[in-house]
């Protein structure tokens, strides 16, 4: 049974259903529409809003990748860093080959919610690659995920930072974009 058609469900999950399910307007639109009821209907600061409607970091990056029979792949990826009032960025790397900015924007925004309303001192932020892991063996995937790390340049924060697993995204690619963060900081380039 949906959440819509739920009797015990808040009326708030019907409606985020409706919004989501608007093909017309961007994942991050559709949030935006989310923070504008909550506004409404909580009487949050309006100023407070116009700030947690606005991402502080976004980056798109096209990068190289040797793949393993020689070729070189061009690849796409975006990172977002949404706010960090709180604290350090937190957010995931999601491989999809349907993944794009507005995407991107919208899990980082959620992630700045999903962390305040439970009073967790971690700011929003989240990361994709336009890929299918599975069309790739795991030492593309890591040549993958240090690629987009070193393409992000200085822009992906500090070692504070902190990653989750994905959907889709090995644990052992998010320990390589971490470690990737860590050489950098310390001028290794392996």
């Amino acid at each position: 049974m949906s959440a819509s058609n739920d009797a015990n469900s808040p009326a708030w999950i019907s409606e985020s259903e409706n919004f989501c399910s608007n093909r017309s307007c961007g994942l991050h639109e559709n949030v935006l529409k989310l923070l504008e009821k909550a506004q409404n209907v909580n009487n949050f600061d309006r100023d407070i809003c116009k700030i947690m409607a606005e991402t502080m970091n976004e980056l798109a990056v096209h990068f190289p990748v040797t793949m393993n029979d020689g070729h070189v792949k061009m690849l796409t990826g975006y990172r977002v860093q949404h706010n960090n009032a709180l604290g350090p960025f937190k957010g995931g790397l999601r491989f999809h080959p349907m993944v794009d900015i507005d995407e991107i924007r919208a899990l980082a925004t959620m992630m700045t919610w999903k962390t305040a309303i439970v009073n967790i001192p971690f700011g929003g932020a989240k990361g994709g690659i336009q890929i299918d892991p599975a069309d790739f063996n795991p030492k593309e995937l890591e040549r993958i995920a240090r690629r987009f790390t070193f393409a992000l340049g200085n822009n992906i924060g500090d070692a504070a930072e902190k990653y989750k697993v994905e959907w889709r995204t090995a644990a052992q690619i998010v320990a390589l974009y971490r470690l990737e963060m860590v050489y950098k900081e310390r001028g290794i380039f392996p």
